[in-house]
């Protein structure tokens, strides 16, 4: 749902928050989703999870931009951007 929202495809968001709902995510949670960053309802999982999403949904746009990081919550949840394009690394 966060990159849907992020490439604003309305049918996307509907179908997604739908499919959420339907597996028991929460309203709160949903409607928290595009403030993330600034709420204290995602595990650090969950928020690598984000920051990977917007990191992918936005690489045409910012390319080289996003660092290290963002993406690496203390080396557990995911690899940092260098392992799978050396070319966006810092």
């Amino acid at each position: 749902m966060c990159a849907s929202q992020i490439n604003g495809c309305a049918y996307c968001i509907d179908m997604h928050s739908k499919d959420a709902r339907s597996e028991g995510e929460t309203e709160q949670r949903l409607y928290a989703l595009t403030s993330w960053r600034e709420t204290p309802f995602f595990t650090a999982r969950e928020r690598a999870a984000l920051a990977w999403t917007e990191a992918l949904t936005l690489i045409t746009l910012q390319r080289a931009c996003v660092r290290t990081g963002d993406l690496d919550f203390n080396g557990r949840y995911l690899c940092t951007v260098r392992d799978f394009d050396p070319s966006l690394a810092d």
